[in-house]
């Protein structure tokens, strides 16, 4: 997640995305979030939340950097 570590953060903090640390927490988040249709719903709303507010951001900075007003 390093080289996407703005993306990443965002997902992590809508409740969109789960961080594991190895296999067996990939297998184990798998098959809870695969037997409950409703968070895994809620849990893609989150996702779509969170990438939306993210659209557009590298044209925001560089009209800031060049001094315009969005």
């Amino acid at each position: 997640m390093d080289n996407a570590a703005e993306a990443a953060s965002a997902l992590l903090k809508s409740g969109g995305a789960t961080e594991v640390k190895n296999s067996d927490e990939i297998v184990e988040f798998i098959e809870k979030i695969g037997e409950d249709r409703e968070t895994l719903k809620d849990r893609g709303e989150s996702c779509k939340s969170a990438v939306k507010s993210l659209t557009g951001a590298s044209e925001r900075t560089v009209r800031l950097l060049m001094g315009d007003n969005i």
